[in-house]
């Protein structure tokens, strides 16, 4: 079975005192993890939730969010983040809602609030674990995740994410992280694509996520790796306007093109630069790593190995280097239509290439490698 949730659990019994997550008031073991995910599924057995349950979440809390879709991916149910076009799309077929506060109810969907006693009832015995049957996924081709594009391609799109889909996203830990056990803090809100990435690759690799706002916490937990947009990263370092004497090892910044000023910037704070260049349908393209301020910022970098890059014209010709064209991808864990979306699906994902929507060109040969 190829399910994310019970490799995190196995990594909970292999090292249980070892920090799963550090916020600023507490500290979670892996051992405490695992503790508090059995009693989060069973929960969400009580309340009716399923292996043919799809369940929309809506918090901002992150040790509540990632509880949440770890305990649901146990059950074996799908989920999608509860923003209000997934909740108003009736092709996501919605049947609960898990939330904190704030929430209106849904029509002909069952609320269910997560409130405090789930991150503190962790005394389940055995015996009323196995109780509840509580075994994952029946198929590996069971939907786990309802991911949601960022909409710079036109309209917000959706996309259903197998449990192997997300088990061979998350294979791909060594293309995101650099240390072993790994250390990371992530900008994007919870639950959107990029943080249930991030966060699931550092528990996986039995990293630690830290959830703070502030630098300083971050500096204070030797954070190695902060992930963020250009815009997520300016706004947190806003009030930092003097270079740190100890600077964090790597900003990993996605999700747009940087400049040499906002580069100078993010200098002051770390060390080196990695800037990926990817999407939701395929994950991780390219990545440039920029190791001083001065570098040039106009290129994306390398491929990442196991991605198929190609620029073509419009009636998808290969171009040469130079010339400027349209970006097509393909790799394992490319997806394959928009959820109720036959347009969409149509424009991009045309014979097993996703067309990104973005026009470049090669600067030198290429070799890439396909797995």
């Amino acid at each position: 079975m190829k399910n994310i949730s019970f490799q995190i659990l196995k990594n909970s019994s292999s090292i249980p005192d070892n920090i799963a997550i550090s916020t600023l008031s507490d500290d979670i073991t892996y051992g405490l993890l695992e503790k508090i995910l059995w009693a989060f599924a069973i929960r969400m057995k009580m309340n009716g939730i399923d292996s043919s349950s799809c369940v929309a979440i809506q918090t901002y809390e992150p040790i509540k969010s990632i509880c949440s879709i770890l305990a649901l991916g146990m059950i074996g149910a799908s989920w999608v983040r509860a923003t209000p076009k997934a909740l108003s799309n009736t092709a996501i077929n919605i049947t609960h809602l898990l939330y904190t506060e704030g929430m209106q109810s849904i029509k002909e969907v069952t609320s269910i609030k997560i409130d405090g006693t789930w991150l503190s009832d962790t005394t389940q015995s055995n015996e009323a674990i196995h109780s509840h049957g509580i075994r994952g996924n029946h198929n590996d081709t069971d939907i786990w995740m309802i991911a949601q594009s960022s909409g710079t391609t036109g309209n917000q799109k959706f996309m259903a994410l197998s449990y192997e889909n997300y088990w061979n996203r998350n294979k791909k830990t060594s293309l995101t992280h650099d240390f072993y056990p790994v250390i990371t803090a992530c900008l994007f809100p919870s639950l959107s694509g990029a943080w249930v990435s991030y966060n699931l690759r550092t528990l996986g690799s039995q990293g630690t996520l830290v959830f703070g706002e502030s630098l300083d916490f971050f500096i204070k937990m030797n954070v190695q790796k902060v992930f963020g947009s250009p815009k997520q990263f300016d706004g947190f370092l806003k009030k930092y306007t003097q270079p740190l004497q100890d600077r964090l090892p790597i900003a990993h910044i996605a999700g747009a093109s940087i400049s040499k000023g906002f580069t100078e910037k993010i200098f002051q704070h770390f060390n080196v630069i990695h800037n990926f260049y990817g999407a939701t349908e395929v994950g991780g393209i390219a990545r440039k790593v920029i190791s001083v301020p001065t570098e040039e910022t106009a290129n994306v970098g390398q491929i990442l190995a196991g991605n198929h890059v190609e620029i073509v014209d419009e009636m998808h010709k290969q171009l040469p280097n130079g010339v400027e064209g349209l970006i097509r991808v393909k790799n394992n864990i490319m997806v394959s239509e928009y959820l109720s979306n036959d347009k969409a699906t149509a424009e991009f994902i045309v014979d097993g290439w996703f067309y990104t929507g973005d026009r470049g060109y090669w600067t030198s040969p290429v070799s890439v490698d396909i797995s």
